[in-house]
């Protein structure tokens, strides 16, 4: 387990908790932006956002989100990716990568042969994907972080490692179900009308009643029904959009920084370097100048 007053990770591997369909997976819990650098796995990589907004970039160039709270993200095996510009901003999620080939693996795994077959193949047809999660989705991984804890705190208790490992496979048929789920989007109209807004007014100061006004819900639900949409307050969510936007003039556009605070709606620059800084785990300036080394 790796914690640091802003920064919880716990992992497993299949071989600690004898269950072999399972490469490996665990929690990252998250108050500040971390490195997440390039790697790659052997099997089918399953991510489940309960907080925060998070995209990943692919080693051919492409990039995968943002996923938000709320949704989950299938990676194919043998695919080299990272969170975009090798960073993760603040979060809360979990992972299992399972092993494609586990009909071989079925130790402790609830599945016929015939049965996963079904289910890689669900997996296969999906590819790198962003999906919604089920609420159920999201209740495994709360109860895997909780099963994850006891497991470090009271490794003498009989029974964590199967709750664990049944965990694990409870996780991996969700997603499938998920996968197969309607296409249609989960997401309240109400909230993509109110990121839309969000998105026309960056520059300008936006207060909570101007959201409310323009909605016209009261606080108490448009708080809510951010958070059950998104996994964040309507304040997280456009401090996050302002910070992504920020990304892009630092690197398309020769403004200073202090113009790029205002560009996005800061009162100072000081502001907008430290919630640059909480969101990327950089200065402007530093994020900047490492843009512009990547750059040919």
């Amino acid at each position: 387990m790796t914690t640091f007053s802003d920064h919880r990770r716990i992992e497993v591997t299949g071989r600690q908790i004898d269950l072999p369909m399972l490469e490996y997976g665990g929690c990252n819990e998250s108050a500040a932006a971390h490195s997440a650098s390039w790697h790659d796995h052997e099997g089918w990589e399953i991510f489940a956002l309960v907080k925060g907004t998070l995209s990943w970039e692919f080693s051919d160039g492409t990039v995968l989100g943002p996923v938000r709270g709320g949704q989950g993200r299938l990676t194919a095996p043998k695919v080299r990716h990272r969170g975009c510009h090798g960073v993760h901003s603040p979060n809360d999620f979990a992972w299992a990568v399972v092993y494609p080939d586990a009909p071989r693996r079925r130790r402790h795994a609830p599945l016929s042969p015939e049965e996963w077959e079904t289910l890689m193949g669900r997996f296969k047809v999906a590819g790198n994907c962003v999906f919604e999660a089920s609420p159920t989705l999201l209740r495994l991984v709360h109860w895997l972080q909780k099963a994850l804890l006891r497991r470090n705190r009271e490794s003498g208790m009989p029974e964590t490692v199967p709750w664990i490992r049944s965990l694990f496979c409870q996780l991996v048929l969700e997603t499938s179900r998920c996968l197969s789920a309607s296409d249609s989007p989960r997401e309240d109209k109400y909230v993509s009308e109110a990121i839309e807004f969000f998105r026309s007014h960056l520059k300008e100061r936006i207060r909570a009643k101007d959201l409310q006004r323009f909605l016209g819900f009261g606080h108490t639900q448009v708080y809510e029904m951010f958070k059950r949409t998104v996994g964040l307050s309507p304040n997280d969510y456009l401090q996050r959009l302002r910070i992504e936007k920020a990304e892009q003039l630092l690197l398309q556009t020769e403004l200073s920084v202090s113009d790029v605070a205002a560009e996005v709606g800061f009162d100072t620059g000081q502001y907008f370097a430290a919630v640059f800084k909480k969101y990327t785990g950089q200065t402007p300036t530093a994020f900047r100048k490492a843009g512009n080394r990547r750059q040919p």
